[in-house]
């Protein structure tokens, strides 16, 4: 999905071998004509997706998968595009490939990794771990995000925001990462389902490691209030179906 904007942007990469200078784009206006255009010309859009809630916050089974419903979205920089079709003479366009597994495993990986930092491994049950280690596809089941992107924060620059919330009782508690990726931009706000906490002084332990992070506490059988698209992290059903066979 980001390949061509890793290209221009000069971002770090697994693959050794040597990037391409230049990509070759077809003007949409006129299909023989060809464009060579360097990569340091092109303003490449960063691509994203727009999903609903997780699955497994629906209350719906690991079978059922919601991942057709995301939707694509793209950062673009209006200036840069403006300057690029006026050198080319060709609007701006992208190319991309649908990888939603990946983008989903990729989201999953940064909220366990997250969790970790902040828990040990015996202090809660991994929800996510399966999906991580593709023992499970339905990515969709355990990552979603708001329905609407989020505004620019210009405080953080290029950065990213992690944030561990939560939601249960005293006796229970599931653990979720929001995630946000290049936060000074419009971009979604993403959920990771990442685990589960049960029993009263486990609780208790977990809350206090996390410390100030926010914790919503969310009674059995109760409905989040309020801004729904702001508690996009919250279950639409309590205690989840999946609680006692898989949380222990």
């Amino acid at each position: 999905m980001w390949g061509d904007a890793r290209i221009h942007y000069d971002a770090p990469s697994r693959r050794k071998r040597k990037q391409p200078s230049h990509i070759t784009l077809s003007d949409p206006n006129d299909a023989r004509r060809k464009v060579n255009v360097p990569y340091a010309d092109y303003p490449a859009p960063i691509i994203f997706y727009t999903m609903n809630r997780a699955g497994i916050l629906e209350g719906l089974p690991d079978t059922f998968d919601i991942s057709n419903m995301w939707q694509f979205s793209a950062i673009t920089d209006q200036i840069r595009a403006k300057d690029f079709e006026n050198k080319f003479g060709i609007p701006l366009i992208a190319r991309f490939g649908h990888v939603p597994e990946s983008f989903g495993r990729l989201l999953a990986k940064i909220g366990y990794g997250q969790v970790l930092s902040q828990l040990d491994l015996d202090d809660f049950q991994p929800i996510c771990l399966p999906y991580i280690l593709g023992d499970r596809k339905n990515l969709s089941y355990i990552v979603g995000s708001r329905m609407q992107p989020a505004g620019p924060d210009p405080d953080l620059g290029v950065g990213y925001v992690l944030r561990t919330v939560g939601f249960g009782d005293a006796n229970r508690l599931m653990l979720v990462e929001e995630v946000r990726l290049y936060a000074n931009a419009h971009t979604a706000i993403y959920h990771v389902v990442v685990g589960g906490v049960v029993g009263r002084e486990r609780v208790a332990v977990a809350r206090e490691k996390i410390g100030s992070t926010e914790f919503t506490v969310m009674l059995p059988n109760a409905r989040p209030n309020g801004d729904q698209d702001q508690a996009h992290w919250m279950p639409q059903v309590w205690p989840l179906p999946f609680w006692n066979e898989s949380v222990r």
